[in-house]
């Protein structure tokens, strides 16, 4: 998540009727974008319709059970920021496969779509960061014990997207 200069805005944080300060979502979100600065980069690369990922040292990474928030990067452009409950490696396959028109009737993935349309047609060669949900909900639960209760499971993606200015999300909160 390379670009972070428009991250140095000052938090949003609400206050309570007792004058504690507590998260709102886009005070998440930027604390899990600076959190994954801290990780590395994996490269994507394709076959056929499949993406294996391999770190710097060209070892190949598993993120088949990995879930959290990730961004998919071309160069120094942020493509897309996504977030699963599930497999980043599904999540990423899902956008790989939209890209080469291989998709389902029933399925879509409409930031791949808009991709394919730009001219974007595989994903080789692009970067993937990522923060593991459990990371983020951690340090959260150590600053606000009731972020969690008040928000859940909240789209933390459409509020990083306009944060590292993500090309092709279709939902982003306007800032």
């Amino acid at each position: 998540m390379a670009n972070t200069m428009h991250l140095r805005q000052p938090p949003t944080m609400r206050c309570d009727l007792f004058g504690t300060m507590h998260y709102e979502p886009r005070d998440v979100a930027r604390k899990a974008i600076t959190m994954a600065l801290q990780n590395p980069f994996y490269k994507i690369e394709t076959y056929w319709a499949g993406v294996q990922f391999y770190d710097e040292n060209k070892q190949q990474v598993s993120l088949a059970n990995k879930y959290g928030l990730y961004a998919i990067y071309k160069g120094d452009t942020c493509l897309y920021v996504g977030q699963t409950f599930s497999s980043i490696y599904y999540r990423i396959y899902r956008f790989q496969k939209e890209l080469l028109g291989l998709s389902r009737h029933d399925e879509n993935h409409p930031a791949a779509s808009k991709a394919r349309l730009d001219g974007i047609t595989d994903l080789h060669g692009c970067m993937i960061k990522f923060i593991p949900h459990h990371e983020v909900l951690a340090e959260i639960d150590k600053l606000d014990p009731d972020y969690r209760r008040v928000y859940g499971h909240f789209p933390l993606d459409e509020y990083a997207a306009p944060m590292l200015k993500a090309r092709y999300n279709t939902r982003k909160v306007h800032m």
